[in-house]
């Protein structure tokens, strides 16, 4: 059986408050915690933060400032490698977190794999930031965090939103 839900026209959860959207990715994150062996099985792909970083260098190799960001890209993704390993939206935006009757649900799962999910995160806040509600989407890092009951040291943090920064750069 397949179930799909028409959510073309419902609005945005991060038009209602964005930790609903994150709540919604907390949700499936800790719905298939256990599953990461099946998960492979069934193919979804692996791309942990050294191979997103080495995707950045090989974008970057023959630009003047190529090694420099390659380098900066490898040293973020060495901050993240000890995050653990859970499944990514890999395009967590305020436009696929829709709200509806029951919460927020995420779509367009186009871009799913194993890897940091922490890196979601940073994309979520800064599409929270860019409309405009930046002490808000700041905040969400550290909800994520209380929410897991991790420590999310500074380093992490900066090292993540480097990595989705440069990898919306370089990589779209």
């Amino acid at each position: 059986w397949l179930l799909v839900e028409d959510l073309v026209d419902a609005p945005s959860a991060c038009d209602v408050d964005p930790v609903r959207a994150l709540e919604a990715k907390l949700t499936v994150e800790r719905a298939v915690a256990g599953d990461v062996p099946a998960l492979r099985a069934l193919g979804v792909p692996e791309r942990p933060p050294r191979a997103i970083a080495e995707e950045v260098a090989a974008a970057v190799a023959h630009d003047p400032d190529g090694e420099a960001i390659a380098g900066e890209a490898r040293e973020s993704a060495r901050r993240l490698a000890k995050w653990p390993a859970a499944l990514v939206h890999g395009d967590l935006v305020c436009v696929n977190a829709a709200m509806t009757d029951r919460g927020a649900v995420l779509r367009r799962w186009g871009r799913a794999h194993l890897g940091c999910a922490l890196l979601d995160v940073v994309r979520l806040v800064a599409d929270v930031v860019e409309r405009g509600d930046a002490v808000l989407g700041i905040g969400l890092s550290r909800t994520y965090a209380e929410r897991l009951d991790v420590v999310l040291p500074t380093e992490v943090l900066r090292g993540a939103e480097k990595l989705d920064r440069l990898a919306r750069r370089y990589l779209e």
